[in-house]
């Protein structure tokens, strides 16, 4: 049959919810072991990437290793994907919480073939979930996270920035002295970023109601720079430079 329902997804993310791995009770066309697939919380593929360089980082931000025939032949027979974000910002907020490991703590359960069940997570459930999803590129991720972080308005919330800022453009700043500055601005920027979005509280809130499975990063400022630093941040220093220039 083809797909018709929306992807149901947590009433306190806005994530998409994953698949129920199965249990012991499922076994012949609905058993695991040597047929695991890769799912994508984000899909489908042309409405996400649709959505421009935010899109294909979203796309990227969550895959879950499942059984392919509840994947295939359960999941993609009922759903068409979960609503996407309508702005940037919900756009970069969606791809933080995917990148850094937040899992709803409830699931679809596709044990029967056609139909499904929301099934709420023990903490076994939930643990082997996070186990299972994973990033799937994080160099999409690094270029819309650099992006989106060189649009906030670094100076007016830290005027102290200014004179990093003049270092920075002088002509006379040495490569390396650049390089250091730009991801000193690029902290800065993300930080502005994470606050705006109020997920500094929220890193906090679903920590302790056990959406984040230990050791993923202990805060999303944290996986935001280190996911720009290692694949975005000499971009990141170029655009800099020249919008900083134009002002």
């Amino acid at each position: 049959m083809a797909a018709e329902i929306p992807t149901p997804v947590c009433e306190v993310t806005a994530l998409p919810l994953p698949i129920l791995p199965p249990g012991p009770r499922e076994n012949g066309a609905f058993s695991i072991p040597k047929s695991a697939d890769k799912h994508h919380a984000w899909h489908s593929r042309k409405d996400v990437l649709a959505l421009g360089t935010g899109g294909l980082a979203l796309r990227n931000s969550r895959v879950q290793l499942t059984n392919w025939k509840l994947h295939h032949l359960g999941y993609h027979e009922i759903f068409t994907g979960p609503p996407l974000p309508q702005n940037e910002g919900e756009l970069f907020r969606l791809t933080v919480l995917s990148a850094a490991g937040v899992v709803p703590r409830h699931a679809l359960d596709l044990s029967n073939r056609g139909e499904y069940e929301i099934t709420e997570l023990d903490d076994e459930q939930h643990a082997k979930i996070s186990n299972a999803v994973s990033i799937q590129q994080k160099k999409p991720i690094s270029r819309f996270f650099a992006d989106y972080a060189k649009n906030q308005d670094i100076l007016s919330s830290n005027p102290n920035m200014e004179l990093k800022i003049e270092e920075f453009l002088d002509r006379r700043t040495d490569g390396f002295t650049k390089r250091t500055i730009a991801s000193e601005l690029l902290g800065t920027a993300l930080d502005l970023s994470i606050d705006n979005l109020g997920l500094t509280e929220q890193h906090k809130e679903l920590k302790e109601m056990g959406y984040i499975r230990a050791p993923k990063p202990k805060t999303f400022r944290h996986v935001a720079k280190s996911i720009v630093r290692l694949g975005y941040l000499d971009y990141f220093r170029v655009e800099m430079e020249n919008q900083l220039a134009s002002l």
